[in-house]
C-alpha cells in the first residue's frame, strides 16, 4: 500500500513536467505521458547498420527506464550483494545490496554523480527499482522498489529530502 500511494504521489507532483522541451523525456512515458514523440526530423527507419552508437555504460539491474532532461540521463539501478531473484510472482525472495540513481551527461556518457543507499528487497522479482524518475524545475524525484521516495539536486545528486 506504502509503494502505491508513493508511486502515485510521485506521478501527481511530477505532472507538472508536462511542459518540457520536446527533445527531453523528463518522466515516464515522456514530456506529455503519452509515450509519443513529436521531434521534427527523426528518422523514420534506422539505417541498415543500426543507429550510431555515441557512448554507452554499464548499469546493473532494474525494470525501470531513463530520464532525460537537462542534457543529463537519469537511470536507476540496484546493485545486488547477496541474494538470488527467481521470476515468481508468488515467491518473495530476500535479495541486499544498494539501489542507486545514475546521472550521465547526455553527450558525453560520463558519469556526472551517483546517489546510493543500502536496501533489502523482500519482494517478487528482486531485481531493481521499477520507476522511472521524474525531473522538474531542478530537482530528480525517484523511488525505490521497497518504498524509498526521494528528491535530488540535479546538478550534484545531493538530497533534498527522503522518505522511508
Amino acid at each position: 500500500m506504502k509503494t502505491r500511494l508513493l508511486i502515485c504521489l510521485v506521478n501527481f507532483v511530477c505532472f507538472g513536467a508536462s511542459f518540457a522541451m520536446a527533445e527531453e523525456w523528463p518522466q515516464w512515458l515522456g514530456p506529455t505521458r503519452n509515450s509519443v514523440w513529436n521531434e521534427k526530423g527523426i528518422l523514420r527507419q534506422f539505417p541498415k547498420d543500426g543507429p550510431k552508437v555515441l557512448w554507452k555504460s554499464k548499469v546493473s539491474g532494474g525494470f525501470s527506464g531513463p530520464a532525460v532532461a537537462g542534457n543529463k540521463v537519469f537511470v536507476p539501478d540496484f546493485v545486488v550483494k547477496s541474494g538470488d531473484s527467481t521470476n515468481d510472482f508468488n515467491k518473495r525472495d530476500e535479495r541486499s545490496g544498494n539501489e542507486r540513481l545514475l546521472c550521465f551527461d547526455a553527450k558525453s556518457g560520463d558519469l556526472l554523480w551517483k546517489y546510493e543507499y543500502p536496501v533489502v528487497y523482500k519482494i517478487s522479482y528482486a531485481s531493481g527499482p521499477r520507476v522511472t524518475p521524474s525531473v522538474v524545475d531542478g530537482k530528480v524525484y525517484g523511488l525505490g522498489a521497497e518504498g524509498n521516495f526521494f528528491c535530488l539536486d540535479v546538478n550534484n545528486g545531493k538530497p533534498l529530502w527522503t522518505k522511508d
